[in-house]
């Protein structure tokens, strides 16, 4: 959505929970005929959507906008942070489909998972997108990851879940059961990796200092 100025400010505050203490508001026009001509624009501080009606006079100028805006690349490009999401072009995660041996157990009780990366060989922490996939939770007393039944309607055996792996997942590679206890699925799963942050703030540094001279310009 285009607005007529978005601008950068700090508050100041010491225990404000964004970095630097930056926020962006955004001014538009006041498309609300009863008070429109004492009040020509709106104002949302916190670019949230609770606006406030505004005259001319509270709305800074267009220096005053540009000279904001240097401030905040300056300290971008010294802090390589970017609170105000400017620089929407950097991929703070990457994406990578990896194919994973999850292990899943009946233990009379209860339903427990492990596994790892089928190459490697040895058990691991499950990220967030193999728990979501196998429907499983981490306990936090145990450390223990477990079915979570809360996602299903009715109570579930191996062999169902075996059923709905090989039913409904094409991405299922192997899926057996060792025996009456053990359930082994290969299955590919799109895992996120948050990327190195020192190589983040690399990038948010470079185009901060590209839009400081994109201002002089």
């Amino acid at each position: 959505m285009h607005f007529l100025m978005e601008h950068p400010w700090q508050c100041g505050d010491k225990d404000c929970a964004a970095p630097g203490g930056w926020h962006k508001s955004i001014w538009d026009a006041n498309h609300e005929v009863e008070d429109a001509e004492d009040f020509p624009y709106l104002c949302s501080d916190f670019a949230d959507g609770d606006w406030e009606p505004c005259t001319e006079e509270d709305m800074p100028t267009h220096e005053e906008n540009i000279e904001a805006w240097r401030e905040y690349f300056m300290w971008a490009a010294e802090s390589g942070e970017d609170p105000l999401e400017e620089f929407f072009l950097i991929k703070y995660a990457e994406q990578r489909t990896e194919d994973w041996r999850l292990n899943f157990r009946d233990t009379g009780e209860r339903i427990e998972v492990y596994g790892g990366l089928r190459d490697v060989g040895h058990y691991s922490p499950l990220p967030d997108d193999v728990l979501a996939w196998a429907c499983a939770e981490r306990e936090e007393d145990t450390g223990m990851y477990v079915l979570d039944p809360s996602l299903f309607e009715h109570p579930l055996t191996l062999g169902h879940l075996r059923f709905l792996a090989e039913d409904n997942d094409p991405n299922v590679q192997e899926c057996f059961l060792e025996d009456n206890a053990h359930l082994v699925i290969v299955v590919s799963i799109d895992v996120r990796h948050d990327r190195d942050p020192e190589e983040i703030q690399a990038e948010i540094r470079a185009k901060a200092e590209k839009s400081i001279l994109d201002l002089e310009a």
